[in-house]
Order: structure tokens, then sequence, then C-alpha cells
């Protein structure tokens, strides 16, 4: 068998048969602390030798098939985990053809499919159900911004050819004529850019299946003609078309019957935006809000959850909108009686002539929304993926693998930099745990650790310990689960062992699989009792220096060869070089950077939009003796106001929203932990992220602040009515 074995592994060494063969290429040893030492071998035959049968033995054929994964796509997981369920479950009868002569009995052989796949199938499809609504749901916030930013730019369009306008209307021209006109003009320059934008992300992104090119032609064209959509409704509506300058809180406005009209629209509007956020989260909270905790709660891309953020932005827009004048009114008239012309005319022209209206304070209010919503999910998802590694460990090094005799604890003890050594132990066969009031749980399971588990967990406060009153004095103390049926204090019978005083509660093991129910006890309080501590194969380990406790794991390994050493930093290392992970981080910093440079585009729109109207009063205020730094001091009065309550508002809808999100997505595949995450605010990220959009922002106040200064003022002086 060994020379057979010899050529055999000749023929081809690169065979992925070795691997998937039990012992194929390597000699087998195995420590049974009864048995001894054993050893496991696999001999191959020759071709064509029928073996030795001896009685009652029979033969037994294994094959394995692999799987190519390298053309499997996303929308292809679901239907390969089917296909493999249905292959696994029919049954399959293989005939040899070699043997189905007319005249001999076909023999029939029905083989046995199994798989350990589908574990790894459902992870990745619970990742990308996850994945692709936290997607959704910061998508929807750049494409609500870009959205403003069209409606601002075709308002703009329009506010400097509004001559134009006024001319072709008063030559016959109908409103209709003029967006088809406008609505030809803009299409013809967003299709051509669509065109080449789809084309250059077909260049960058892996190719796709051919019904995903179809429908990205699609998605392509309809954004090349949102610009021509929007240029085309504000003509047709005639906004931005008059040539006459008005205020809104003169006689364009309420006072006049149009203007009372219009706050009628506007106050319905309003409400009905208001209504529909509203009845959206009630909504979530009705579908997904109310599951338990380790219940599967709603997961999916699911167009209510990826809108309903963008609705409770918009509906904290119109309510800023709404209450924003009332203390803006209110400092108006503060400064009215007090010396100094710019805070008063600035803070006097945010109430009376806001450029832009909603869209503005839309598009600051979604972008802050997005920029804390990504912070915020960003920190829980990468906090509580450290948790569940530290957690999954359950100490600083875990050691697994052989029997942990003392003589092997103190060779680990030995080893250069280890402080504690801890042992966990099952007892290999489940009891009955039967309470005061007569009720029993079987099949529960008993876990003895030492009583130096405590200072391994007290070293790392990742994790979440074992309460310490298991490591008290007493009467045999003992930690439960959270079993409906096991109790939660007081004495318990423990069938086979005797009594036991229930001092805790605890949701998982720290470092180990556990059942459903389970109970742990302290190894002195076992020995107390004269019972034998059953064998243990986890052994928990605290380095002495924390900084070095990758280097003592190593160590570790080294001293035990025949031993699987883990820390939590390998855990976490995998989890973020893992494709969800590092894509949803790279998606996470993308949108952060999008949705910040379209706020400043908005921001940057916005003031050329009452640019007009501005220089006139600049102009007006430089014949009067003003100088270039009360004019930029007036621009920045006019603007930040509205966008420091916005960027506030926007905060605090982007802190909220996560609260929704983790409720109603399932992120536990994208953290690795059993649990649900609780939302984490990382107060130092969020700060400096928030820091460095306001900066930006800022930024681009100052430049518009600037070059209103540095405008030719002259030729904007008229005469007239001035605003």
């Amino acid at each position: 068998a060994h020379v057979l074995y010899s050529r055999v592994m000749k023929h081809d060494p690169a065979d992925p048969h070795w691997a998937q063969s039990p012992f194929g290429a390597d000699f087998g040893t195995f420590f049974d602390g009864d048995l001894g030492t054993q050893g496991k071998a696999t001999a191959y035959l020759a071709s064509g030798n029928p073996g030795v049968l001896f009685p009652g033995s029979s033969r037994e054929v294994r094959t394995w098939f692999t799987l190519d994964a390298s053309t499997i796509t996303t929308d292809d997981v679901d239907v390969l985990s089917a296909q493999i369920g249905a292959f696994t479950a029919a049954k399959v009868t293989l005939i040899d053809p070699e043997k189905a002569g007319p005249d001999d009995t076909v023999r029939a052989f029905s083989p046995r499919f199994a798989t350990e796949i589908f574990d790894s199938l459902d992870e990745i499809t619970s990742q990308q159900r996850a994945t692709a609504s936290i997607l959704a749901v910061i998508s929807a916030g750049p494409i609500g911004v870009t959205l403003a930013a069209f409606a601002l730019g075709g308002t703009l369009l329009l506010h400097r050819r509004r001559a134009t306008l006024a001319l072709a209307g008063a030559r016959g021209s109908s409103q209709r004529q003029l967006g088809g006109l406008f609505a030809a003009e803009a299409a013809g320059i967003g299709l051509p850019a669509a065109a080449v934008g789809y084309l250059a992300a077909s260049l960058i992104i892996t190719p796709a299946p051919s019904a995903s090119v179809g429908s990205g032609a699609v998605v392509a064209a309809v954004v090349g003609l949102v610009p021509a959509v929007s240029i085309g409704v504000s003509a047709m509506t005639g906004h931005g078309a008059s040539g006459r300058a008005t205020r809104s809180d003169l006689g364009g406005g309420k006072q006049s019957i149009g203007g009372r009209r219009r706050a009628r629209v506007r106050l319905l509007v309003d409400g009905g935006i208001v209504a529909v956020a509203a009845l959206a989260t009630w909504q979530l909270f009705d579908r997904g809000l109310t599951v338990e905790d380790g219940a599967a709660p709603v997961s999916g891309v699911d167009p209510l959850l990826a809108a309903t953020p963008l609705l409770l932005a918009l509906a904290a827009a119109v309510l800023t909108l709404r209450l924003f004048p009332l203390p803006m009114r209110a400092l108006v008239s503060s400064l009215h009686t007090r010396r100094g012309m710019t805070p008063f005319v600035g803070s006097a022209r945010s109430v009376r002539d806001p450029a832009g209206g909603l869209v503005p304070a839309l598009a600051v209010i979604v972008g802050v929304t997005v920029v804390a919503l990504s912070t915020v999910l960003s920190s829980t998802i990468s906090t509580d993926a450290e948790r569940a590694a530290w957690d999954a460990t359950g100490a600083p090094i875990r050691l697994s693998g052989p029997t942990i005799t003392d003589d092997l604890a103190a060779t680990i003890a030995a080893v250069p930099g280890v402080d504690t050594v801890a042992r966990v132990a099952r007892q290999g066969r489940t009891i009955d745990v039967a309470s005061t009031d007569a009720r029993t749980s079987p099949g529960v399971s008993i876990y003895v650790v030492s009583d130096s588990l405590e200072a391994v967990h007290t070293s790392a406060p990742q994790i979440s310990a074992l309460p310490s009153a298991l490591y008290a004095d007493g009467a045999l103390p003992a930690v439960v689960t959270g079993g409906p049926d096991l109790p939660q204090s007081g004495q318990v019978q423990l069938s086979g062992f005797g009594s036991a005083r229930v001092v805790g509660h605890a949701d998982e093991l720290p470092g180990l699989p556990t059942s459903r129910s389970f109970v742990v006890i302290r190894q002195s309080a076992w020995e107390t009792s004269g019972r034998e501590l059953p064998r243990a194969n986890a052994t928990f380990i605290s380095p002495a220096d924390p900084e070095e406790r990758e280097a003592v794991a190593e160590a570790v390994a080294r001293a035990v060869p025949n031993s699987l050493v883990e820390t939590p930093q390998q855990r976490l290392d995998a989890f973020t070089a893992a494709p969800a992970t590092s894509g949803l981080t790279a998606f996470f910093a993308a949108a952060i950077v999008a949705t910040t440079v379209l706020t400043v585009l908005a921001i940057l729109l916005t003031q050329a939009l009452g640019g007009a109207s501005r220089m006139r009063l600049l102009a007006l205020l430089r014949t009067m003796g003003a100088s270039r730094r009360d004019v930029s001091a007036l621009t920045a009065w006019e603007v930040v106001p509205v966008l420091t309550v916005s960027g506030v508002v926007g905060a605090a809808v982007g802190t909220a929203v996560p609260w929704l999100l983790v409720r109603a997505v399932d992120l536990r595949a994208l953290t690795g932990s059993p649990l649900r995450p609780p939302v984490t605010i990382d107060v130092v990220l969020l700060a400096g992220v928030a820091a460095l959009v306001f900066t930006v922002v800022a930024c681009a106040v100052i430049v518009v602040a600037s070059a209103a200064a540095r405008a030719d003022l002259s030729q904007h002086v008229r005469l007239g009515e001035e605003r």
C-alpha cells in the first residue's frame, strides 16, 4: 500500500483530492487518555484490485465534487443554495453501463450526497441582505441631495434667463412651449453626460450579467433625463420666470389672495410630508421593531426602509423652515435698536428673502444626516465586531485541541509572558435541573471553570464576563443561561450531583459554543463536593503585558504544537478583510465625501440663486459707505443661521435613524455576534467627521462672501425699488 500510495502521489501531487481525503497525505496520530497514542492512515489499492471483503464488512467509496465559486455572482447565491439543496435531497440511482448488458442484471447503486456549504451560503446571504439594506438607506441621501442640486440648478438657469422668458411670453409663447424647449436643451446635455458616465462605470466595475447591463442602461437614461424634467417643470410652472423682483413677505406673500392660496397649499404639502414620514416610521415599528433578541429581524432591500430616513430628513427640513423664522424674528427685533448695520440687515434678509426656500435646507439636512448616519453605523458595526471577536475568543489568548492536563497547564503557565491560565471543561452528559417549585429543565449541560477565569476576564474588559458572585464563597454557586425553564435564583437540584445555588445569569459562555441551556460552576466548589473533574479542552490565557499579546500567543503555540491558538485580533483581522465589511467601510467613506461635495454644491447654487438681489442691495450699501468687510459679513449673516440650524437638525436626525436601522436590519451577519448589536456612538469619531464637514462648508461660505465683496457693484446700481 505504501508503494501504491507513493505512485499515486507522484501521479498528481497538486490534486485537491489529498486535502479532502482523510489522512490521504499525512499519517495521523491521536492521543487518547484511555487508549494511548493511535495512528490512522489511508491505503490505496492498485487499479483493478477488488479488495478483500471479510464477513460482515462493506466497501465505501467517497467522491468529492469541487465547487467553482469564481463565476458565482451576488444574485446566484440563493439559486445555488436551492440547487444544492435539491441535489442532496433527491434520490439518484447510478447504473454502471459496462455491467448493463442484455443478459446481465442491471446493478443499481444509490449514493448519498451531503455538503457542509449551506452554513456558508446562509451567512453570505445574510451579509448580502444586510449590506444591501444599508447601501439602499445610505444611497437615498446622496440621491436626495443630487435631486436638490438639480432643482436648484434648474431654478438658477431660469433666473438667469428670466428676461428671455419674459420676452418670449410677451410675444405669445406658452409656458408649455417654453418648458418643452428648456427640457429639450437639458436632455441634449444630460443624456450624453449620462452615457459617458455609464461607459466609465462599465470600465471600472467588473462586468456584470447581461440582465444587469440592461437595467444599468435604463438607470443611466433616467439619470440623464432628470435635469430635463426638473428644468422643464420649473419653466412650465413659471417658477423663476418673472422678470420683476418681489419680496416674499410683502405683496407677493400672504397679504394677497394668491399669497394666501399658496400659503394654504404649502401648509397642506408640509402636513402631508410630516404625516407620510410619521406613517413610514410607524410601519417600521409595527413590522420590524418589536422582535425579541435573537429573533430574525426584517432584512433585505425594503423600499420602505430605504425611503424612511429620507422622509424623516424631509419632514425635519419642513419643520425647520416653519420654526426657523420665529427665533430669527426675535433676533431681528433685538438687533433693530443696536448699533451696527450688518447683523440687522443680514438676519432680516435671512427671514424676508431665504434664497431657494426648502431645497437648500433639505440639501444641508440630508447631507449632514447621511454623514452622521454613516459614522454611527460604522462605529456600531466595528465596535460590535470587536466585542464579538473578544467573546468568541473568550480571553486575550485561547488555546484549544489537546486535553489540558495539570502538566500541560503548568507548561503553558511557564511560557514567558503568560500571567494567568484558566481551564474550562464540559461535563460529558447532560443533567436535569429541578427548582424548589418542582419545575424540571431536562438536557442541561454543565461547564466547570477554573477559579482563575475571573482574573482572565478582568484583564479583558471587552469580554462579557461571568457574574463575580460565581467566584464567591458559598455552597456550590452556579450561573445559568436565560432558558425560560431554568430558575433564575435560589436553590436547584442537579440530577446526580446534588444541590447548587443560582447566583447569576449569563447569555453565553465567552469562548465556547454552548447549548441553549447550561450551568456554570467554578472548579474549587466542584472539587469540594468530591466530584471528579471533567476533561478540559479549552484554555484561556492572559498575558502579563497586554501589548505583547500576539508575541505571547506565538510562544504558546510553539510550546504546545498540536493545538489551536487564537487571539481576538486575529478574528478581528479576518472580519475586517471580509469583502462585505471592507466594501461597506469603503462605501461609508465614499458616501461621506460625496454627500459633503454635493451639499457644498447645493450651497453654492443657493447663493448664486440669490446673487442678483444681494448684489443690488450690496451696491446700494456700498454707495452709502459700507466697506468690503461689511459686505462679506452681510453675506455670511444671510447664510450661516440657516446652515447652522439645518446642520444641527441633520446631525440629530442622522444620530436617531440608526436606532431604527439596528432593529429593522439584521446586522448580526456583519458583526459575527449572536445577539443584536446596540447602537454605539463614537463621540470622538463623530465629532471629527462633523468638524471636517463643517470646515468644508465654512470654506464654501467664506468663498461666497469673498466673491461678493470683490464683485464690481457699480453695474448693479439701479434706480427703483430695492429689496
